[in-house]
């Protein structure tokens, strides 16, 4: 199934936050918002990196955005927890 994401970079360029829903996950953990400010890989140019913010003020790291099925569909991929 795909997504689609409301690139909320495309309105505002220098836009550093937006609150978005969860709308999809991918099986590897991805996360699919509504709308972010995260911008894909594409053309050599390397994903955003960041974190989201839940409502509990907990973080999740994001290590890279990438593209999904299509171009409309932005996943972006957490930071995968290590054994020690």
């Amino acid at each position: 199934m795909s997504f689609i994401t409301k690139p909320a970079f495309l309105d505002d360029a220098y836009l550093t936050a937006c609150e978005s829903k969860v709308i999809g996950t991918t099986e590897e953990g991805g996360v699919i918002l509504d709308q972010t400010n995260f911008i894909a890989t594409s053309s050599g140019q390397p994903g955003d990196t960041g974190h989201l913010e839940r409502q509990d003020g907990s973080m999740i790291n994001i290590t890279t955005t990438v593209y999904g099925a299509t171009k409309q569909e932005i996943i972006l991929v957490p930071k995968l927890k290590t054994q020690d």
